[in-house]
């Protein structure tokens, strides 16, 4: 998929400044899909919403694995959002560790470099 044209800067929030899932902004588009990928690592889940021009925001969860072996690894859930998702984080129960990430494309910032002039024209010919 494409990435933001060069001109554009893209950053990651973190919803509300703390840990937690996200929550679907209340609106007229609040009904927008959210598509749950198990199993992958928190990286992985950027890098899907990022090639996903429809993908606004995600949510990584890694559950705790209490029941499961010193080796298991905790399952996790990756949830990337189609619609917009409010500025504040809820908690997540029986989660280990959840964030909630959303994109944002803006112009790049301090890019006011000027061209530059052109050259002064040449000395008039002697008489």
């Amino acid at each position: 998929r494409e990435r933001p044209p060069p001109h554009m800067l893209l950053t990651w929030s973190l919803s509300g400044g703390r840990q937690g899932g996200c929550v679907r902004k209340k609106g007229s588009n609040n009904k927008a899909r959210a598509n749950k990928i198990w199993g992958i690592d928190e990286l992985q889940c950027r890098q899907l919403c990022l090639i996903d021009d429809a993908c606004q925001a995600y949510e990584f969860v890694a559950y705790s694995s209490r029941n499961q072996g010193p080796r298991s690894a905790a399952p996790t859930r990756c949830t990337l959002h189609m619609g917009p998702v409010a500025q504040h984080a809820v908690p997540l129960p029986g989660s280990q560790y959840a964030s909630c990430y959303t994109k944002q494309v803006s112009g790049r910032q301090g890019s006011t470099r000027r061209r530059p002039s052109a050259p002064p024209p040449p000395p008039p010919s002697p008489p």
